[in-house]
C-alpha cells in the first residue's frame, strides 16, 4: 500500500493522508477528542483512542469496522499485536515468544535489543492507610490485611498489566511479608492512567506503576508511596525494546539504526541537565497529560516525597563526613547527581556542596559560586582514584591481549605526565563528546592551582598523577581492603571472611608486573602504609579489628562470598 500518515484531532476525527499533504479519507465517529492512533501490522487497519472512552478500528476508506468498550476513562494509547516491536515490560517479549499474550496463543519469536530504564515503579497507597505500618516491610501491616480480609472488604491493589514487572513488584513486596497476593489481597488490572482516578473514588487500597502516576497521589494529596521499587531491588530493569525476530532478520540495517536511536535517547535523557525539558515533554497533552511538569521532575532528579513523612533520595557515605563525628545517614542529606549537574545545583542554591573530580570543583570557584573547603589530598594522599578493570573470563581468554591492554595505558599514562603535552590533552578533554566544558576549567599541570575558597589565596598540589615513574599504576592490595572495609562500614556489603582470597584474585599484581617488565619499567615495590587525615591506623593484615574499632558505622556482618 502506499505510505499513509493518520492523525487524531480535537475536532474528534481521524484523518488521512498520503506523503504529498493530501488528505485521503476524514474518519467520523468518535464523539470526543481522539488521543491516539495506530496501524495494524499490514497496514490495512487503523486503531484510535478517545477522551469518548472508545477504542474504534477502521479500514483504510473510512469504514468504521468496530467499537471497543469498557474503560471508564480516557483511552491515551492504542497498538496492535506485536508483529513488529517496541517498548514492552518484562517478561513480555518472553510472553510472546512463547504465545502465552498473543491473539490465538501464537508464537511469535522476539528479540530483546535493549534495556530501557531502570527504577521508575512504586506502591502507592490510599491516603486511609496513613499510620497503619505501610512501608517497605508488609510484615508490620499483618492487622491491617487481615482485619480487611475478615470484614469480606479485602484490601484491593491494581497493576497495569498481569504477568509482567508491575504484578511481580507488587507480589513480592506482599510476600515478602508474609501476606499471599493471591488468598489474602484482591489483585485487580487497571490502566496505568485510571489508577489515580480509582484511588480518589475509593474503589482499591493500592496500585502499583510506573511515574508519573505513584508521585501524582502525592502531588493531588490522595495517597502515599509505601515504597519505591528501587527499596525492593536496587537498580532493577524496567522497560525493554523489543522486536519481532522475523523483522529483524530481514531489516538488519533499519533494526540497528532503530537501536542506535533508542541509544542517543537514552543518552539525553541520562544527562540531568535535560531533564526538566523532558519533563516538560512527557508532563504535555500528548503524552502523560499532566498538570504540571513538577509531577515528573522530580522523581526525575531521584527525589520523592513519599507522602507519609518520608523523603528518598540516593544515599552514599562519605569519610570525611565521619571522620569529624558527622553521621552521613542522619544529620545530612546526601543525593546522587550527575557531575555535570553539579555546578547548576550549587548555583541554584538546591545543594550545599558535592564531591566529584576536576573541572567542577574548579569551575565552581571560577564561576564565583562556590569553594573548595578540601581536596582529596588532604583526605588521603596517594589515594587512587581510577582503575582499570576486565572480565576474569575475557582475561582468562586474551591472556596476551590483557597484558598488551596494560601496557598501552602505562604508555599512554605516561604520555599524560609529560607537562609537553598538557595543552593537548586540556583540549582533547574540554571536547564535547568528552567533559564538554571551558577549556580554562581543565588544570592537569603538576603542581596545578586549586582555588581553596573565594577569600583565601590559591594553593599548589601535585594533583593529577598518570605515571610518577609507574609506582602510582601499580594495583595495590592493602587500598583493595581498605576500599572493601568502607563498603562494609556503612552497611553497604558485608566484609568478605576470606578477604585474602578476593583481593588475590580482582587485584591481578601479576599482569601489571608482566606489562612492566616488558616495556622496561621498575618493577621493585614496598607496600606503604595508608595514612588518612584523621590518623586513623589501618591494619591490612585485620581488616575486621579495623572496622570494630571505628566510633561510628552500621551495623556490618562478615560472609564467606562465592566466586
Amino acid at each position: 500500500m502506499p505510505k499513509t500518515i493518520a492523525s487524531g484531532s480535537d475536532d474528534n476525527t481521524v484523518k488521512l493522508w498520503n506523503l504529498e499533504g493530501k488528505q485521503l479519507q476524514t474518519l467520523k465517529g468518535h464523539s470526543n477528542t481522539v488521543r491516539s492512533v495506530a496501524f495494524s501490522p499490514d497496514g490495512k487497519t487503523i486503531a484510535s483512542g478517545s477522551d469518548d472512552n472508545t477504542v474504534k478500528l477502521w479500514n483504510l476508506e473510512g469504514k468504521q469496522l468496530q467499537t471497543l468498550k469498557g474503560h471508564s476513562n480516557t483511552v491515551r494509547s492504542v497498538t496492535f499485536s506485536p508483529d513488529g516491536g517496541g517498548q514492552y515490560q518484562m517478561p513480555m517479549p518472553h510472553l510472546i515468544t512463547e504465545g502465552l499474550i498473543t491473539k490465538g496463543n501464537q508464537k511469535i519469536p522476539m528479540y530483546l535489543l535493549a534495556q530501557l530504564i531502570t527504577h521508575g515503579n512504586g506502591i502507592a497507597i490510599a491516603s486511609k492507610h496513613v499510620g497503619k505500618e505501610l512501608s517497605v516491610d508488609t510484615a508490620k501491616a499483618h492487622v491491617l490485611f487481615n482485619g480487611l480480609k475478615s470484614s469480606k472488604t479485602p484490601f484491593t491493589a491494581a497493576f497495569t498489566f498481569p504477568h509482567v514487572n508491575q504484578d511481580f513488584w507488587i507480589r513480592y513486596w506482599l510476600a515478602a511479608g508474609g501476606i499471599d497476593p493471591d488468598t489474602d489481597v484482591k489483585l485487580v488490572t487497571v490502566p496505568a492512567a485510571q489508577t489515580v482516578a480509582n484511588m480518589k473514588t475509593g474503589s482499591m487500597d493500592a496500585f502499583s506503576t510506573g511515574d508519573p502516576w505513584p508521585y501524582r497521589i502525592v502531588k493531588d494529596k490522595i495517597g502515599f508511596l509505601a515504597a519505591l521499587t528501587a527499596e525492593i531491588w536496587k537498580n532493577h530493569p524496567e522497560e525493554y525494546f523489543a522486536l519481532r525476530g522475523d523483522w529483524a532478520d530481514k531489516h538488519p540495517k533499519a533494526t540497528k539504526a532503530l537501536l542506535k536511536g533508542v541509544m542517543e535517547a537514552q543518552k539525553w535523557l541520562d544527562n540531568f541537565d535535560n531533564r526538566k525539558e523532558a519533563a516538560q515533554i512527557l508532563a504535555g497533552r500528548n503524552y502523560f497529560n499532566l498538570p504540571t511538569p513538577d509531577i515528573l521532575l522530580e522523581p526525575y532528579q531521584g527525589k520523592y516525597n513519599m507522602g507519609d513523612g518520608r523523603v528518598i533520595n540516593d544515599k552514599s557515605k562519605r569519610y570525611w563526613l565521619a571522620a569529624g563525628g558527622i553521621d552521613p545517614d542522619q544529620d545530612v542529606d546526601i543525593k546522587t547527581i550527575p557531575p555535570a549537574q553539579m555546578v547548576a545545583d550549587l548555583k541554584a542554591g538546591s545543594i550545599d556542596g558535592y564531591s566529584v573530580g576536576e573541572p567542577w570543583n574548579i569551575r565552581a570557584a571560577f564561576e564565583g559560586i562556590g569553594f573548595t573547603i578540601a581536596t582529596d589530598l588532604e583526605i588521603w594522599l596517594g589515594h587512587p582514584g581510577k582503575v582499570l578493570g576486565v572480565r576474569e573470563d575475557w582475561a582468562a581468554a586474551y591472556p596476551n591481549t590483557h597484558i598488551a591492554l596494560t601496557k598501552a595505558l602505562l604508555e599512554a599514562c605516561y604520555y599524560c605526565s609529560n607537562p609537553e603535552n598538557a595543552d593537548e590533552i586540556r583540549e582533547i578533554l574540554a571536547r564535547q563528546e568528552y567533559v564538554s566544558t571551558d577549556i580554562s576549567y581543565i588544570q592537569i599541570e603538576d603542581p596545578n592551582n586549586v582555588t581553596c575558597s573565594l577569600d583565601y589565596p590559591m594553593q599548589q598540589y601535585a594533583h593529577h598523577q598518570f605515571y610518577a615513574e609507574s609506582a602510582i599504576n601499580r594495583p595495590s592490595r592493602t587500598e583493595q581492603i581498605w576500599m572493601m572495609t568502607q563498603l562494609a562500614r556503612w552497611g553497604e556489603t558485608p566484609f568478605p571472611r576470606n578477604w585474602v582470597e578476593i583481593v588475590e584474585r580482582v587485584c591481578r599484581v601479576g599482569v601489571f608486573s608482566t606489562a612492566a617488565r616488558e616495556i622496561g619499567l621498575d618493577i621493585s615495590y614496598s607496600r606503604q602504609p595508608i595514612q588518612l587525615f584523621d590518623d586513623t591506623p589501618f591494619n591490612t593484615d585485620d581488616p575486621i579489628a579495623y572496622l570494630n574499632s571505628l566510633k561510628m558505622k552500621r551495623d556490618f556482618s562478615v560472609a564467606q562470598v562465592i566466586v
